[in-house]
């Protein structure tokens, strides 16, 4: 296989699905709330009321974009600590004995899983899945007609691989036969329209970073039917479920960056930003959108922003098949996605082959 040494001349940065860079417009509006708004939301002054008012809005606008009440928005730290809560509530707090997810999970919710199984808090199930990554349904719900109480926590779409699972359907056989459901929609909120009155699911969580807003800024919505207590102890902020003065900065730029992604939800990605600018760094590429394929192609979600990238000479496509080029690809300054396939099956050659690069909006 030829090198790709040759190709690469400047940086272009890649790594969309583990971050995204932070909209300019986002910057604008947290910089005068750095800057002027420094009262603690607590507090019933002028300076706290300004703050305080801050936030509300915020909620209001995120609730708005995933058709939601804003009461049913938890404010965090991001998703790591919005899937850690959700979890746990529903061990805690909602009587859950066993919890079915799969062996693909972000460790936010694979390793938060283990150490629940370890300590004994409650069993662990691995649902099936296939050659492609995608949960095997049938065995979903056999484990479901067990009638133990459960908590399902399956990912929206894989950071990795890029598949996707039918939401709704999957929500509806959790009702069916009394489950709760979280999923870890990190991946999604932001690049997939959320209908959150006609989707009846338990908790999903957010991630502002993953969307061109800040870190260190998230959510966890809450079913207001689900009634869970506080996760984190201390004041009555969030409700009484989260302790700590809040991230007023950041949750104005969570709301700023849910604004701006919502006309690019509903319009669509420009399939071919990304070729332009690797066009512009002198790199001939040739994109292909991943549909992920489950049972029924209407639940496929389009990923755009994560595309694997096949770099074409002499009118040869080919991937990249071995270690050495992806070493060179991080070493050239074109960094991305570094993470493994094989959990579902591929072989090592085959999950190298399969890292994703992501396009993003900026």
């Amino acid at each position: 296989m030829l090198s790709l040494t040759k190709f690469i001349s400047m940086r272009v940065y890649l790594d969309n699905a583990a971050t995204t860079q932070i909209a300019p417009e986002v910057i604008d509006v947290m910089l005068p709330v750095l800057r002027e708004n420094f009262g603690n939301p607590s507090s019933a002054h002028y300076y706290g009321r300004n703050a305080k008012a801050l936030i509300e809005t915020s909620r209001r606008s995120v609730a708005k974009y995933i058709n939601c009440l804003p009461s049913e928005i938890i404010f965090t730290s991001g998703g790591t600590e919005a899937d850690n809560m959700a979890i746990n509530a529903a061990i805690s707090e909602l009587g859950v004995k066993r919890i079915i997810t799969t062996r693909i999970e972000h460790h936010a919710v694979g390793h938060t899983v283990e150490a629940l199984s370890k300590e004994k808090f409650a069993d662990v199930v691995y649902v099936g899945i296939d050659s492609k990554g995608n949960v095997d349904l049938n065995h979903l719900e056999e484990l479901l007609k067990e009638n133990i109480p459960t908590l399902v926590s399956l990912m929206h779409a894989n950071n990795e691989i890029s598949t996707s699972l039918p939401l709704k359907k999957v929500a509806q056989m959790c009702r069916k036969y009394g489950a709760y459901f979280h999923s870890d929609t990190v991946q999604t909120i932001g690049h997939y329209p959320f209908d959150l009155q006609d989707l009846d699911i338990d908790f999903i969580v957010c991630s502002a970073h993953k969307f061109h807003g800040p870190k260190g800024i998230g959510f966890l919505y809450v079913n207001k039917k689900t009634k869970i207590s506080s996760f984190i102890h201390g004041g009555s902020q969030e409700r009484g479920l989260r302790g700590g003065t809040e991230n007023i900065s950041g949750i104005v730029g969570l709301a700023k960056a849910m604004e701006l992604s919502f006309p690019v939800i509903v319009g669509g990605y420009d399939a071919h930003l990304l070729g332009k600018r690797l066009s512009d760094a002198k790199i001939p590429v040739m994109l292909m959108r991943v549909h992920s394929l489950p049972e029924n192609e209407d639940d496929a979600i389009d990923l755009p922003y994560r595309l694997p990238v096949l770099l074409q000479e002499m009118g040869v496509l080919f991937c990249l098949q071995n270690q050495g080029d992806m070493e060179t690809m991080n070493a050239r300054n074109l960094p991305f996605q570094a993470g493994t396939a094989m959990a579902y099956g591929l072989s090592e050659e085959q999950a190298v082959a399969a890292r994703q690069a992501g396009s993003a909006i900026y």
